[in-house]
């Protein structure tokens, strides 16, 4: 028995079987550590450690039954390791494997139910795909069913195929652009499905404004629509043209805040247009002193694999999790060094001097000019978010405060709850909030009537003097990001 395990040990067959089947584990472990596949909106490939651990319950659900071939992977390594042959489970794990197309992709959310695509396979797939072959191999020269010719030119395969896969790479790669290069065709993508735009994506290594400047924008309205068929540009907080005339727009987008007003025509030396074209559209940062192009971006507009349109190079909005966007491009080009527009982001807040507000400046409550929801406030004619115009108006040297106040509790003025938002009075430009932190009751908050005399303002707090006495409310910091701005907009005159 002693010389037969000796003899067992020492056969040549074995020994590469078991070697191969060594290989094919290095080489499975590494396919865990690389990315396995990217899909559609998804800038982040799924690494295959996250493919192997959320596929094994839930890949059946999008026809991920590839993923499943690891089980009898791992039956067939360790019979190998014990000297058995794996027929069975190595069958199991070429047919499963061999279903790795049926995959459809990842599920966008449980309540749509839309599978996002599949748009490039990692290395690690690639990796995984060769371990399976050669465990495969390993098995069939345990069995004896393979000559060392026929090894021979199986490795040969195996090396042509992966040149191959290569060349697809570098081909994908030079043909991309620098967007499509870090979305699509990073090193840790092997290849991509993922149709090439065929325009040049444009990102400016700096701003090519001064600091602080106004632009006048021009927006085709047609390129403002919401939805993939759009650019999804950036609108700072800056001068806005649309088609009835010139606005000032100032947008806080992460609380849907904005104000426009009327009947005002800025000297601005800078200009940005976005217009369509028959390709798709093209956008311009334009010095009208000079006339000359500071930036220009091409779009081209085209139809998805699921009848979509779309416009090319994309925006971020397209990408979850991706900041190399047309529309981060514009927003560095106007002066923002990160890429996202300076009112969003940015990490200063306006700094409010003490002043106190005892002059009414109500908001109108009717609309003028034929314009739904254009009023007529502190002698300018503005647009101002519908749930502000209730709100109580009071106007000091340099800022106007909006109140709001309710009961809680639906009842009466035991615990009201009081919220304010504060504006530069001279420019309109929303610059703080303001609240007490009392949240409405089950029933809702209702309007009471309580006389507000005056309104201390601070940096920190707002003091709203009332008959019933005095109320403070806190600023959320959280709110209004400052604008760096060169004009002295909120400072006291």
């Amino acid at each position: 028995m002693k010389t037969q395990r000796c003899s067992t040990q020492n056969d040549p067959a074995i020994r590469i079987s078991r070697r191969l089947a060594i290989a094919a584990f290095l080489l499975w472990g590494l396919s865990l550590a690389l990315p396995g596949f990217m899909v559609e909106t998804r800038a982040r490939a799924s690494f295959g450690a996250e493919v192997l651990v959320l596929g094994l319950p839930f890949g059946w659900y999008v026809g991920g039954w590839a993923v499943y071939a690891n089980l009898p992977f791992m039956a067939a390594l360790v019979k190998l390791f014990h000297g058995e042959q794996p027929r069975m489970s190595v069958a199991a794990m070429l047919a499963l494997a061999a279903t790795l197309p049926l995959f459809s992709g990842l599920v966008q959310d449980e309540g749509s139910g839309h599978i996002l695509r599949v748009v490039g396979w990692g290395w690690g797939t690639v990796a995984w795909l060769f371990s399976i072959a050669l465990l495969a191999v390993a098995a069939g020269v345990r069995a004896g069913a393979l000559s060392k010719a026929t090894l021979i030119a199986l490795f040969g395969v195996s090396s042509v195929v992966l040149v191959a896969i290569s060349l697809v790479h570098r081909q994908q790669w030079s043909a991309a652009n620098l967007q499509e290069r870090a979305l699509f065709i990073h090193p840790g993508i092997a290849f991509t499905w993922a149709e090439p735009c065929g325009v040049p994506f444009v990102w400016p290594t700096e701003a090519v404004l001064p600091p602080h400047s106004d632009v006048t924008m021009d927006i085709d309205a047609s390129l403002q629509k919401t939805g993939y068929a759009s650019p999804w540009l950036p609108l700072p907080d800056t001068v806005h043209r649309v088609a009835e005339g010139d606005w000032v727009n100032f947008r806080q987008h992460r609380d849907s805040v904005s104000v426009k007003i009327s009947d005002v025509t800025p000297a601005t030396r800078f200009h940005f247009e976005a217009r369509k074209t028959d390709a798709g559209a093209i956008l311009r940062l334009v010095d009208t002193t000079s006339g000359k192009v500071l930036y220009e971006q091409a779009l081209r507009k085209r139809i998805t694999s699921n009848q979509l349109a779309e416009y090319c190079p994309t925006s971020t909005h397209r990408w979850r999790g991706f900041s190399l966007g047309v529309d981060k491009a514009i927003a560095r080009a106007i002066g923002d060094s990160d890429g996202t527009t300076r009112t969003e982001n940015s990490r200063e807040t306006v700094q409010l001097h003490v002043e106190s507000a005892q002059q009414r400046c109500d908001i109108g409550k009717d609309d003028i000019d034929g314009v739904q929801g254009l009023r007529a406030w502190d002698g300018r004619k503005a647009i101002v978010d519908t749930s502000w115009r209730s709100y109580m108006g009071f106007c000091s040297a340099n800022y106007i405060a909006l109140i709001d106040l309710v009961s809680a509790d639906g009842v009466d003025e035991s615990t009201l709850r009081a919220s304010a938002i504060v504006f530069d009075r001279a420019s309109l430009r929303p610059l703080a909030r303001f609240s007490n932190g009392i949240r409405c009751k089950p029933g809702g908050c209702k309007k009471v009537d309580s006389t507000i005399e005056n309104v201390f303002l601070e940096n920190g707090r707002l003091t709203l003097d009332m008959r019933s006495g005095a109320m403070v409310v806190e600023r959320n910091f959280d709110y209004f990001a400052a604008e760096r701005l060169a004009r002295n907009d909120v400072a006291p005159r």
